[in-house]
């Protein structure tokens, strides 16, 4: 079984090992490393995550996607409001960095790489519009040629949802 199903299957201890092993054969498989993170993220252990994270970006340095993945994917446990509020500012700072450049991606290899909204910003008790605008910023020219905007019936702003699902969500116009 492919590793990154077994990951969709919620065996990512399973997926975890795999990846490992996939790394003792190959140490600078980039992708190996990559999902490796995303597994130990998603068993709490964030140190090892990030650090996976760290060799893929070290291998390949001029990969902006493994930049962002470790610079918005970490949470952090906040003893007070103005830690939380450090935190989101070093999000948007991080956010607007890559608006520049030109990402795209497919939905499913945008949540793999790391590249979508920190989920715990949820929990800030703050608004989170401004972090999902600079996020949707980064990725808007993949959906230029696509989409055509759809006005709402309220000041004739477009329409946008977000989509929640096991493991992830996203958001379209």
């Amino acid at each position: 079984m492919r590793t990154d199903v077994l990951h969709e299957l919620g065996q990512i201890k399973e997926a975890a090992a795999r990846y490992r092993l996939v790394l003792r054969i190959k140490p600078d498989y980039v992708n190996a490393h990559i999902n490796l993170g995303v597994d130990l993220k998603d068993q709490g252990q964030f140190a090892p995550a990030a650090a996976s994270y760290r060799k893929a970006l070290k291998i390949e340095p001029a990969q902006p996607l493994i930049e962002l993945g470790l610079a918005t994917r970490f949470p952090a446990v906040f003893r007070s409001t103005e830690q939380i509020d450090r935190y989101r500012r070093k999000i948007l700072l991080n956010l607007r960095r890559f608006s520049a450049r030109d990402l795209c991606l497919a939905p499913s290899e945008r949540f793999r790489s790391g590249a979508a909204p920190p989920f715990n910003i949820q929990f800030h008790g703050r608004d989170d519009l401004t972090i999902k605008r600079a996020h949707a910023d980064i990725f808007r020219g993949c959906f230029a040629e696509q989409t055509r905007t759809v006005r709402s019936r309220r000041r004739g702003l477009p329409r946008v949802g977000f989509v929640v699902s096991k493991g992830h969500e996203s958001a379209f116009v």
